[in-house]
């Protein structure tokens, strides 16, 4: 999720207080592919600012090649939320098919 502020800045991961100044907000999903899933938009925007977010979307939960995307408290492995979830099932999984203690 993220708000387009009144200045048209563009906020991850917005607070109570920016959803309530926000001029628009907006919630992206996208496939393990790339395509997008999930667009739900309220508030006043024109689509230079929808475009302007589903960049931004996309930057943050894809990422792309050497870019670091750092969230509040944790840095995403290989620079996007799809490399994190990548390397937590790939721990996940050599976990488990492991033999003893666990």
């Amino acid at each position: 999720m993220c708000a387009v502020s009144e200045d048209g800045g563009i906020l991850d991961a917005p607070s109570i207080k920016d959803l309530r100044t926000a001029t628009s907000i907006h919630v992206l999903a996208f496939s393990s592919k790339g395509a997008l899933l999930v667009n739900e938009s309220e508030g006043t925007f024109d689509f230079e600012t929808w475009e302007r977010v589903h960049e931004h979307g996309t930057r943050i939960c894809r990422g792309s090649a050497g870019q670091e995307v750092s969230g509040e408290d944790v840095m995403m492995s290989q620079g996007s939320m799809e490399g994190f979830v990548r390397e937590v099932f790939k721990e996940k999984a050599a976990k488990d098919q492991t033999w003893g203690k666990g």
